[in-house]
């Protein structure tokens, strides 16, 4: 979640540190998409970024917000569980991220 005092870019850089260990400035992150989801009686805000990583990163997972991780390949994708929200970014950009 985002805190009222900081921008979603500077509050994106933030979460990616706390719950997964990857730290991050704040223009290394390249904004996709916000995905403004109205399940249950709650209007969410979801802002998307892509994080090119240059080398492999250890990640320390937080264990509350991320309990597991795994890295998939591009077609393995199709197979994974995800949200309407992350999927859609995926399908809208998948050109851009995976190339």
């Amino acid at each position: 979640m985002i805190n009222r005092q900081e921008s979603e870019v500077d509050g994106a850089a933030r979460e990616l540190y706390e719950e997964v260990g990857i730290s991050s400035q704040t223009n290394d992150l390249v904004f996709l998409k916000e995905y403004i989801s109205l399940e249950g009686y709650k209007k969410d805000h979801q802002f998307f970024f892509l994080l090119a990583l240059k080398k492999p990163t250890n990640i320390r997972l937080d264990m509350r917000e991320v309990i597991n991780y795994r890295w998939v390949s591009v077609d393995e994708l199709i197979e994974v569980p995800l949200t309407d929200s992350v999927r859609s970014v995926i399908n809208d950009f998948k050109s851009f991220i995976f190339n």
